[in-house]
């Protein structure tokens, strides 16, 4: 019974970690004009978000992604995205698949490069004359730094608490999250990769170079990315900038800085000019 056990439990792992409970995001915020968009990924899924402050006059428009169980709406995304609205620039929010009120199965990465892609499309057309930034946190930060590394049409790339690969995290957040060992993890990624086809080395580790402006942000707290991942990432780029926060766990940096210092580095990241993207 007890080797019955341990074989399932990882299973079960792997399964609850593709179907989490998802974040809702509600209404839009009040506080500034909205359009909703639906758009449509390669393989097929319809993803939902909305274009806060379509009007801007900014000359860059961000688009904000959120990390694993999150949404569009997730606290962080809003504090920022409300500083950046209040500075002047349209920002893009969206539901990765698996999340809020976005159609498919969340792969923690993998398959939201396509989710990202579908949305830079999206962005790009809707806003042909200004410049994209990709701003992403945790699961976000890691397609990010992917979705940067193969898309022209991305100018330049915040990452917030990027995961380096999807194999390394996953035992880190079990043991982060659950009172279970973090070996359980390794073989929950390891049934996720035969049973779903999910590519469990996905993540920044893969991308060899990105040549565009790149801001990493780490928290020294943070109990799911080491401080030396964090700077193997930075360095993908010419122009990478690491930016270590002390006292900062995973996704805490937008509160430990404050949204407005936040708001700064971003948008200092998105008008440097760096190799190609220069």
């Amino acid at each position: 019974m007890a080797i019955v056990l341990l074989a399932a439990l990882p299973l079960y792992v792997a399964y609850s970690g593709l179907h989490p409970a998802r974040c809702r995001p509600g209404q839009p915020p009040g506080w500034t004009s909205h359009e909703d968009f639906n758009v449509s990924t390669r393989d097929g899924v319809v993803l939902r978000g909305w274009v806060l402050n379509p009007q801007g006059p900014g000359d860059t428009v961000f688009i904000l992604m959120h990390g694993y169980t999150g949404c569009r709406s997730s606290h962080y995304v809003m504090l920022l995205a409300r500083q950046l609205v209040s500075m002047g620039y349209p920002v893009v929010v969206f539901d990765f698949r698996g999340h809020g009120l976005s159609g498919g199965t969340t792969t923690i990465g993998p398959r939201e490069v396509l989710d990202a892609e579908a949305v830079v499309g999206y962005t790009a057309s809707r806003f042909p004359h200004k410049r994209i930034a990709l701003v992403g946190f945790s699961m976000g930060a890691a397609v990010a730094v992917v979705e940067g590394s193969r898309d022209p049409r991305v100018y330049a790339v915040v990452a917030d608490s990027p995961y380096y690969s999807l194999r390394l995290v996953v035992p880190r957040w079990i043991e982060y999250k659950t009172p279970l060992p973090g070996w359980i993890g390794s073989l929950a990624a390891a049934y996720a990769s035969a049973l779903y086809g999910i590519d469990a080395g996905f993540g920044p580790a893969e991308v060899r170079k990105l040549d565009k402006p790149l801001l990493v942000i780490h928290g020294g707290r943070d109990p799911l990315v080491t401080r030396e991942e964090a700077g193997k990432i930075a360095g993908l780029s010419p122009c990478g900038r690491l930016v270590e926060l002390p006292g900062a766990g995973h996704v805490e940096a937008v509160d430990v800085l404050g949204p407005a210092r936040y708001a700064a580095l971003v948008v200092e990241t998105a008008h440097r000019a760096c190799g190609a993207a220069g």
